[in-house]
């Protein structure tokens, strides 16, 4: 018994989706693979120069790749790993991401722990970035993050400012020391900038806020949801005699 035309139509454009979907699948693995072997044959020089053309070409999400590539090898230059970390940062921005950049700055940190440069460029972007976020599963995502549904929103702007000084402050100390001293003009920027941290939190009519000394040893807890640290929103209180 001969099946209908129909039914002989409908198999053949299921076989000819199943095929276009597995064809696209390998593809994929492919392109995943051969991109990913590309990153770990570049050098710095060469991946940073690859990187720069595409984020100009706006390729932002494989300039990034090519970014992380070149911040977490330990033979890029301190002035590469700046420049890609400032680069990444942009990258991210413009694809409205912002969860990613704790995974990079320690990224950063774990290959360049001793560069006083990487350390205040660090402590510079957690200053600037946004301070709130997610907490979901004892875990911390930065920013909003689309399509949450569960968890807790949380300001960590005391967290960002203690990590940030603490950071900065050992760019400082490594500044006047190595092999590669801060100039200067460094060095005084560097120390702008720890004054500006100092501040955050603690402007206008918070700034009695200053009065209270900041202990670097201290670890941020970015899962603290007990002590919620968005900053009273008041003058500095008084006692009963003014």
């Amino acid at each position: 018994m001969r099946k209908p035309v129909s039914s002989l139509k409908s198999r053949a454009r299921s076989l000819a989706v199943f095929s276009a979907v597995s064809l696209m699948s390998l593809l994929l693995v492919v392109w995943v693979v051969s991109v990913g072997r590309a990153i770990e044959e570049t050098t710095p020089d060469s991946g940073l120069s690859q990187a720069k053309q595409l984020m100009q070409d706006g390729n932002l999400a494989e300039a990034s790749e090519l970014f992380r590539a070149v911040i977490k090898n330990s033979k890029s230059a301190d002035k590469q790993v700046v420049e890609s970390l400032d680069a990444l940062q942009q990258c991210q921005q413009q694809l409205g991401l912002f969860s990613s950049l704790d995974a990079d700055l320690a990224t950063a940190l774990a290959a360049h722990p001793n560069a006083h440069r990487v350390l205040a460029t660090a402590a510079t972007q957690l200053q600037n970035t946004q301070h709130w976020g997610v907490v979901a599963d004892q875990k911390f995502s930065r920013g909003y993050a689309r399509g949450q549904q569960n968890g807790q929103q949380v300001n960590v702007l005391e967290q960002d400012r203690l990590q940030s000084l603490k950071w900065r402050f050992r760019a400082i100390e490594l500044a006047t020391q190595g092999d590669a001293p801060a100039n200067a003009d460094e060095l005084a920027q560097l120390n702008l900038d720890q004054a500006g941290a100092l501040q955050l939190g603690r402007e206008r009519t918070l700034e009695w806020r200053l009065q209270s000394l900041t202990d670097l040893q201290k670890i941020p807890d970015y899962l603290d949801l007990d002590g919620q640290n968005a900053g009273p929103s008041r003058p500095a209180p008084v006692n009963s005699a003014g």
